[in-house]
């Protein structure tokens, strides 16, 4: 999105002459859909998953009823959390003194919030999320619709990759990004697909997409902060430069978006990471500027 984009329009040779067309193209190929397939994304998840229990573990009443219509794969999710609730009451060795008979007894006595709350952040896996679909296209088309969008995005986020892979490593070492060069280079994300066999844990396969967005997370700040210097680099910009109150402006979006973006590139390394994925995040920034000031150092020696 904010890489490919700039060098897709220098390869088909737009320039400041064609910049109504440019806004077009990214407006109507990239901006409305992306909106479009985001919130559908979001409003489907919302509408299935958020504050709704699994269904047939909960009757009206709040008690625990385990029925035939409840998930299977999803039972085991809700008696691990409810354990872990009762666990975080009792204390580790008051519930360990327990035999298993008074553990369930204690499960089914815990407050129906908690129940219905366990209920509802059991993780659901790629059957569970296919089967959402199910109202609109039956349970068995559902799946291959579910499929097919998964591969998809793969497909689709590889090619991607791929490309920009290509562009990055031929500027890192100087060289057009064109001919046997910026094809092999292109091609060496396809190690990636080696992933599913190297995580072989049971169904982490399915879930490798979530540290691959977090990666891409973390670098969209980047990505913007660069953006968004370029845009006061009269250097490099010269007249093209915004003047004025438009530069007040863009400088201000730009400004919301890459603080905005840095926060949400934080939350989730310390979401997950804790101070080990700040500590990472740190010595990458400062890692590309000492990179950028002895490039900087040989270029004016």
């Amino acid at each position: 999105m904010t890489f490919l984009l700039p060098y897709s329009m220098l390869r088909r040779g737009w320039d400041r002459n064609f910049r109504g067309l440019a806004i077009f193209d990214l407006a109507t190929g990239l901006f409305v859909p992306f909106m479009l397939a985001t919130g559908c994304v979001v409003i489907a998840s919302a509408a299935q998953f958020h504050t709704r229990p699994i269904g047939g573990v909960l009757a009206d009443s709040g008690e625990a009823v385990v029925s035939a219509e409840a998930p299977k794969n999803l039972i085991a999710g809700y008696k691990r959390l409810a354990t872990a609730r009762l666990k975080y009451e009792l204390g580790a060795e008051a519930f360990a003194n327990l035999s298993e008979q008074e553990k369930a007894e204690r499960i089914d006595a815990l407050p129906a919030a908690d129940k219905k709350m366990a209920a509802m952040l059991v993780k659901r896996d790629a059957f569970n999320l296919a089967a959402s679909l199910s109202p609109l296209t039956g349970d068995i088309f559902a799946h291959y619709v579910f499929g097919i969008g998964v591969i998809g995005m793969g497909i689709s986020s590889i090619i991607i990759l791929m490309l920009v892979n290509g562009f990055v490593v031929c500027e890192m070492i100087g060289i057009p990004p064109k001919g046997r060069a910026h094809r092999l280079t292109a091609l060496m994300p396809c190690i990636g697909v080696l992933g599913p066999f190297i995580w072989t844990g049971g169904k982490a396969q399915f879930w490798l997409a979530i540290p691959t967005s977090m990666f891409a997370m973390v670098l969209l700040p980047i990505a913007y902060f660069t953006f968004y210097l370029l845009m006061n680099q009269k250097s490099l910009l010269a007249g093209n430069m915004p003047r004025g109150g438009k530069r007040a402006a863009w400088n201000t979006l730009m400004a919301i978006a890459a603080g905005l973006a840095a926060f949400g590139s934080i939350w989730s390394l310390w979401s997950k990471l804790r101070w080990l994925g700040i500590s990472l995040f740190v010595g990458f920034v400062v890692l590309a500027l000492i990179v950028h000031i002895v490039r900087c150092a040989r270029r004016h020696a």
